[in-house]
């Protein structure tokens, strides 16, 4: 009958989801005092993983990490270079994470390919990869997430790795608030071995370059304004912008509002910081006002996933910066560089600072490609008009500067200028740190090209 086939159904369903959440709140942050950030790094996996044998994946992360601490002596070899890292099953991991998109990392990446170690032919093809030569991108924490494909297979056995660097280097790893967490789930005690290379790019000419392509793909509104042109997608992210507020300073005093109502929705069903007496606050009524402001103050769980927002959301790099340093990465990790300072040395790979710095984290023998035979050459340009010739709307222009982009580069100036002292990388900056005017001079004379 048919509560017959509902009961074998749940059952079914109850068999194949993964019963497991994976909590920021949960790791030691080394520190780190933001814990009761307005980040919920919460999610569940929906299938268990076919190929893994791990047992219960109920447990907490910190219970399996005396199970990790086993690296064979291959991470660092004998020539003091770090190509990979080894985890407790004898897989690869890449020690490289870079990439942000549109901002001149596909160009970084074909320089370098020849130092790099591939992934395995039939990972590439289960990954969606024409070939091994343009999968650079495994999108593995992203929509391979929750799979049955795990981060170590699309590499194989560390016995097997034996030249070049493993690098990921998949755009969506620095800007979606999700993947901290599990980057740091999946490597486990080994996640502050890694190393971050990220390049950054004027917003406003990346916004344009990302809208570009979102709109030749036909991925923007699914398709359905082919017709928008840039002006309009300016004005509707200025209005969503506003919509929203963007700011923390909005979000603080909505938090205090709604704690002055006797039914109020918990602090982390709204998304907002608490950093005040955490059991009182939270003490609300469950029932009563729904959360309906959650998706209007949640900023960047709603915005840094929505690709109709993404052209905006992917240049607001204080918050991706910050994504990472609150779930326990370290300043010490980053390689920060504005884009140009790459693109301008690309005569010489030897030379090239940003090359330098990565390879003072991992070798000085890595990351040494040939000569390009042509300098000048970009891989994935854009196909678009220069800015001033699309976007002539001098007060839309001006709005979009003093409304959205200028207080969030002042936000990420001031955060770069602060972990300098903590062992950030910067490329190419000579200045002192919590100096931000020259932080920002460093950066706004090489992002603009």
């Amino acid at each position: 009958d048919a509560d017959a086939r509902l009961e074998k159904v749940k059952v079914k369903v109850k068999r194949e989801r993964m019963p497991y959440d994976v909590n920021i709140k949960k790791f030691k942050l080394n520190g780190n005092d933001d814990r009761n950030d307005d980040f919920d790094y919460r999610w569940r996996r929906r299938r268990r993983s076919k190929t893994d044998s791990s047992g219960d994946w109920s447990a907490d992360i910190s219970s399996n990490q005396n199970n990790n601490s086993s690296d064979n002596g291959i991470n660092i070899n004998s020539r003091g270079e770090k190509r990979f890292i080894c985890n407790s099953r004898g897989e690869v991991l890449p020690v490289l994470l870079g990439g942000v998109q549109k901002a001149g990392s596909t160009t970084t990446f074909s320089d370098i390919r020849s130092e790099i170690w591939p992934i395995r032919r039939y990972a590439a093809k289960r990954l969606g990869c024409g070939n091994l030569d343009n999968c650079k991108e495994p999108h593995f924490f992203g929509k391979h997430w929750g799979t049955s494909l795990r981060y170590g297979d699309l590499w194989g056995p560390c016995t097997e790795a034996t030249a070049g660097v493993v690098a990921d280097f998949t755009p969506r790893n620095i800007f979606d608030p999700r993947i901290p967490a599990r980057v740091r789930y999946t490597y486990r005690e080994k996640y502050q071995e890694l190393v971050f290379l990220w390049g950054f790019r004027e917003p406003i000419k990346r916004m344009l370059s990302a809208f570009s392509l979102l709109q030749h793909n036909g991925r923007l509104y699914d398709g359905k304004h082919p017709d928008m042109s840039f002006e309009e997608y300016v004005e509707y992210s200025l209005q969503r912008w506003s919509r929203r507020g963007g700011q923390e300073e909005k979000q603080q005093k909505a938090t205090a509002k709604l704690q002055n109502s006797s039914n109020v929705p918990r602090t982390s069903e709204l998304g907002l910081s608490n950093n005040n007496n955490n059991n009182n606050n939270n003490a609300g009524a469950k029932g009563g006002q729904k959360a309906t402001s959650f998706k209007q103050k949640h900023f960047v769980w709603d915005d840094f996933t929505d690709t109709d927002f993404r052209p905006v959301s992917q240049g607001l790099y204080y918050y991706q910066i910050r994504n990472w340093l609150r779930a326990g990465f370290l300043p010490s990790q980053m390689i920060i560089y504005p884009g140009g300072l790459y693109l301008d040395h690309r005569d010489n790979f030897d030379t090239n600072p940003v090359l330098e710095a990565a390879r003072a984290k991992l070798g000085t023998s890595l990351i040494r490609p040939q000569p390009l035979s042509d300098g000048d050459s970009v891989v994935n340009r854009g196909k678009h008009k220069p800015l001033d010739e699309i976007l002539r709307n001098v007060t839309l222009r001006q709005r979009l500067t003093t409304e959205l982009f200028d207080p969030e580069n002042a936000k990420l100036m001031k955060l770069l200028a602060e972990k300098v002292s903590n062992g950030m990388v910067l490329v190419g900056y000579t200045g002192e740190a919590h100096d931000v005017p020259a932080v920002t001079e460093w950066m706004t004379s090489n992002w603009d090209f």
